[in-house]
C-alpha cells in the first residue's frame, strides 16, 4: 500500500520550474505582424520550438513531431510556436509556405522570426551556430534539439528531445499544468 501511496504522490505533482522568460521579445508572425513574444501569449500553455527552415534533418522532425502531437492535443489553451534562429533568410513568408505545406491550422500554430531571437534563445539555454561557409547564401547551423513547454505565466516547465516529443507525455505535462 505504502508503495502505492508514493507512486501516486509522484504521478500528482507539478513540473518543477526549470526557467522562465523575463524578457519581452519583439518578433514577426508568418502574417508579418509584430507580436511580442511571450507577453501577447497571456493565459496560453506554449509548446516552443526552435527550427530553420533550411534545415536538412532535426528541424523537420521537430516540425512534424509537434504536428503529432498537435492531432491528438486540440486545446485551446495550448499554443504550439515555431521560432526561427534564422532571420536572414527565413522572413514571415518563408514562414508562412513552411506552415502552409504543412497544413498548420493557425488557430493552434504560430511561427515567428526576428532580429531579438537570439537574446530569447538565452532565456531558453538554447544553442544554434552558424556554420562557416565560402558562400554568404549557402549555410547551415549546428544546434540543440529541444521543445520546451511554458506555463501560463512563462515558466519553463519541461524541455523535451524535440526529434523524440509523445503526445501522450505533453498531455500528462498539461494536465499537471492545472
Amino acid at each position: 500500500m505504502r508503495n502505492f501511496i508514493f507512486i501516486f504522490i509522484i504521478a500528482c505533482q507539478k513540473l518543477p520550474i526549470i526557467g522562465e522568460i523575463k524578457g519581452n521579445y519583439k518578433l514577426f508572425n508568418q502574417d508579418s505582424a509584430v507580436v511580442n513574444f511571450p507577453k501577447d501569449f497571456k493565459n496560453k500553455n506554449l509548446l516552443v520550438g526552435f527550427i530553420y527552415t533550411h534545415c536538412p534533418d532535426i528541424c523537420p522532425m521537430i516540425t512534424e513531431n509537434m504536428i503529432k502531437v498537435n492531432e491528438k492535443i486540440k486545446d485551446e489553451d495550448l499554443l504550439f510556436v515555431l521560432i526561427s534562429f534564422d532571420s536572414k533568410r527565413d522572413k514571415p513568408s518563408v514562414l508562412k509556405e513552411y506552415g502552409n505545406l504543412r497544413k498548420l491550422d493557425y488557430k493552434y500554430w504560430v511561427l515567428l522570426t526576428g532580429e531579438e531571437v537570439d537574446s530569447l534563445m538565452k532565456e531558453f539555454s538554447y544553442v544554434a551556430i552558424k556554420e562557416p561557409t565560402d558562400n554568404d547564401s549557402i549555410y547551415f547551423y549546428s544546434h540543440s534539439n529541444a521543445v520546451y513547454l511554458l506555463d501560463k505565466n512563462f515558466r519553463i516547465r519541461k524541455r523535451y528531445l524535440g526529434t523524440d516529443i509523445q503526445a501522450d507525455e505533453v498531455m500528462k505535462d498539461i494536465k499537471s499544468l492545472r
